[in-house]
């Protein structure tokens, strides 16, 4: 399911006239192990918690809906988890999606563009497929890091011209294979094979 469906259907089962939402301050809510509850209650915590700015102003907000009130799925104790960051202006900050399907994180510079994107995909969202991206406040990529189960990771930079930069295999957070780099104007700089993080020898010197 696309993350926007997933959005879609939070703010459905969460604004339905059927049911009433329960929201609380955003000081009210226990982490336990990554899932929200209230002070001395055993059961996650299903509903809306907020925070305000001292104008008024909406500051924080996180909606959690149990899996037992989303398609039906049997109930844990892991939650959808929608939350949203503003600035004191009111312009969105940040995003976090916790969702069945996998993770998305977004942050905003002040002007609305955004400025992070990572999402992750898969049960282990750790160790499975995941694609992090930061943009100039332009609105141009400036860089990607993307992380597939069978190939590995690559990092990629960008000029704000849109010129590639640095192309780079990494493996543990090093790189690792054959570096390139790019000067602004599009000429290849440099090829180095990189070994555990340490650059070793020239592709034409081998």
């Amino acid at each position: 399911m696309q993350p926007v469906i997933i959005l879609m259907c939070l703010v459905l089962a969460l604004s339905g006239c059927e049911k009433e939402v329960k929201v609380v301050s955003v000081d009210k809510i226990q982490d336990r192990n990554g899932t929200a509850y209230l002070p001395n209650s055993t059961t996650p915590f299903s509903g809306r918690a907020e925070d305000y700015y001292d104008n008024g102003q909406l500051k924080y907000e996180a909606i959690y809906t149990l899996k037992d009130e989303f398609e039906g799925r049997p109930v844990d104790e892991t939650q959808v988890k929608l939350v949203r960051e503003y600035y004191r202006n009111g312009q969105l900050r940040s995003l976090h999606l916790a969702s069945l399907e996998g993770i998305k994180d977004r942050t905003f510079y002040e002007n609305g563009r955004m400025e992070y994107e990572r999402i992750w995909t898969g049960r282990d969202y750790w160790l499975d497929s995941s694609v992090a991206t930061f943009f100039y406040k332009s609105g141009r990529r400036k860089s990607e890091s993307s992380r597939h189960e069978e190939d590995g990771r690559v990092l990629q930079v960008w000029y704000e011209n849109g010129q590639l930069k640095q192309y780079a295999p990494m493996k543990d957070g090093k790189a690792e294979g054959l570096v390139r780099e790019w000067s602004e104007d599009g000429q290849l700089m440099s090829e180095i094979i990189y070994k555990e993080g340490r650059p070793t020898v020239a592709p034409s010197e081998q």
